[in-house]
């Protein structure tokens, strides 16, 4: 019986120490029949090799001592191995998916989440940022006035405060009123005329709806700029007018359904 003890190295031979104990019978020739028994000690040194599979080669220098008739042998030995039955590395263990995190609960995991803390009832793109809806709103005032008049007419007062209403919601609008007048007097007279109507829409901004003066711009082109025909009363009316125009810019943040 012999004992093994490996070195391990970066080499493909591998080193070993050797020790044993064995009993051997020896029986002489029929002339003189007789027999001894011995037990012997193996003391050694040996190397290696894997030959692939289960096979491997060895070689070895061993000393064998009798303990009965005390005597010591020298040996040299090779030879080839087999290694029975096989040793299998246990499967490694199952490496868990890395759990993916939503913090804010957007439908957008943290990994790609360009805007944490997104409110939950806002939609979101495909970074986790808040959609927004960017839209022009916008308002036209438009009122007549009647021959060589500049005073607005009860019916018209809807049309300056819905204008007013709009502007406050709308802080950072201005607008432009421009007034106008058919063909009949003068063009000074018509010009004068003009700017009359374009200052009493604005003053009326100003006064009975709290717009800042800064915000309203007036300007007469007296009768400059007709839309309809001055040589019949229905087209003249419709030349007698203040007209603008106001529109913004709004973000909204579009919510979830």
């Amino acid at each position: 019986m012999d004992m093994l003890y490996h070195i391990n190295t970066e080499s493909a031979w591998r080193p070993y120490v050797a020790f044993g104990v064995g009993d051997q019978k020896r029986e002489f020739n029929a002339a003189s029949p007789s027999s001894e028994r011995d037990t012997l000690l193996n003391l050694g040194a040996g190397i290696k090799r894997s030959l692939g599979d289960s096979w491997q080669f060895r070689t070895d220098v061993r000393a064998f001592n009798s303990l009965d008739n005390e005597y010591t042998d020298l040996a040299v030995t090779a030879g080839i191995g087999y290694a029975f039955g096989k040793t299998s590395s246990p499967a490694p263990a199952p490496v868990a998916a890395p759990v993916e995190l939503d913090s804010d609960g957007d439908g957008v995991f943290d990994s790609k989440d360009q805007c944490p803390d997104t409110p939950k009832a806002n939609k979101v793109d495909e970074v986790g940022c808040t959609l927004k809806l960017t839209e022009t709103v916008a308002i036209e005032l438009k009122i007549t006035f009647d021959t060589a008049k500049s005073i607005i007419k009860p019916e018209f007062e809807s049309e300056v405060a819905n204008l007013a209403t709009f502007m406050n919601q709308y802080a950072d609008t201005v607008v432009t009123v421009e007034g106008h007048t058919d063909s009949q007097g003068s063009d000074a007279y018509n010009q004068k005329l003009s700017q009359s109507r374009a200052d009493s829409v604005k003053a009326a901004l100003i006064t009975k709806y709290g717009i800042g003066a800064d915000r309203v711009n007036a300007i007469g082109y007296g009768e400059a700029k007709p839309i309809a025909d001055n040589m019949n009363a229905a087209g003249r009316e419709q030349n007698r007018r203040v007209v603008g125009q106001v529109s913004t810019k709004v973000t909204t943040i579009e919510k979830r359904n």
